[in-house]
């Protein structure tokens, strides 16, 4: 079976190695990114991949433009892949609205839009899948990555509520959270415009790691295969229900790990703090 994939931000990392994996399996790939397709997907154009520009933080309007002509290219889309993204760096105190804005619109609202023009189609179709790539460390308390991960963690919790609303209509939705992989997502974040030389210290190991100088362990081109797997049930995701968050990579299941026992502790140390505030003989 022939599938037809919309994926967004491929010009590089972890969504050109979903492309390449995609189309290596012989399915129909509409790649896309900011400015002119033509030149920045060079390489994708020339394994048989469809290109269009998209700005995910564009209005709905164009977002449904952008839509409708790519479902036009094949007649129908089986998955929505919304990976394009950035990590925004800096402490709270330093990053401003603007740039916090910024990281939500591309994050969050820009895929929670995208899907909402693809959803009609899909209803109709009572089929597909859509794909939303978040973070492993959604929920850690990393310093000097909060507007990057809240970001994430908002669209997981999104995905949850979206998979259980789609899945009358036959469709699939799902939040993969990948830890550290060597794309340009961490070799290249956008640092803020304010800089508090109080934060040096404490920001000091997360600067370490999104540097172009230090070597994430995961390896791209295996985190897409196992992304495509998933998305089409095969591999070790065939015959399996696809869960609506699931975790990628070595460390990103370490880290759950362990913030999963730390989220068990909490609970049972003040469970007597918790309870007891229901009314009174109701």
């Amino acid at each position: 079976m022939t599938r037809v994939w919309i994926i967004t931000g491929c010009s590089s990392g972890l969504g050109k190695e979903i492309c390449l994996s995609a189309l290596a399996r012989g399915d129909k790939v509409i790649a896309t990114c900011r400015g002119d397709p033509n030149t920045r997907l060079i390489d994708l154009i020339a394994k048989g991949a469809d290109v269009l520009s998209l700005d995910v933080t564009a209005p709905l309007e164009k977002l449904g433009e952008f839509t409708n002509k790519a479902i036009s290219i094949h007649g129908h889309v089986d998955i929505l892949c919304n990976n394009a993204g950035f990590l925004q760096h800096g402490a709270i105190e330093e990053t401003n609205p603007e740039e916090t804005l910024r990281q939500y619109q591309t994050s969050v609202f820009g895929p929670m839009n995208l899907t909402r023009t693809v959803l009609p189609h899909m209803r109709q179709r009572k089929a597909g899948t859509i794909a939303m790539i978040g973070s492993g460390i959604s929920d850690l308390p990393v310093p000097g990555t909060a507007i990057y991960t809240s970001s994430k963690a908002a669209l997981a919790s999104l995905t949850i509520t979206l998979a259980a609303e789609v899945a009358p209509f036959g469709i699939t939705a799902t939040c993969i959270e990948p830890g550290e992989f060597r794309t340009e997502v961490f070799a290249e974040p956008t640092t803020a415009a304010k800089r508090i030389t109080e934060y040096d210290d404490v920001l000091a190991p997360s600067r370490e790691r999104v540097s172009p100088d230090f070597k994430q362990p995961g390896d791209p081109h295996k985190a897409a295969e196992r992304i495509v797997d998933l998305l089409t049930g095969h591999g070790l995701a065939k015959s399996r229900k696809v869960p609506s968050r699931i975790l990628l990579g070595d460390d990103a299941l370490l880290w759950k790990s362990f913030r999963v026992k730390e989220l068990e502790r909490d609970v049972e140390e003040w469970r007597d703090w918790s309870i007891g505030t229901n009314f009174d003989n109701e």
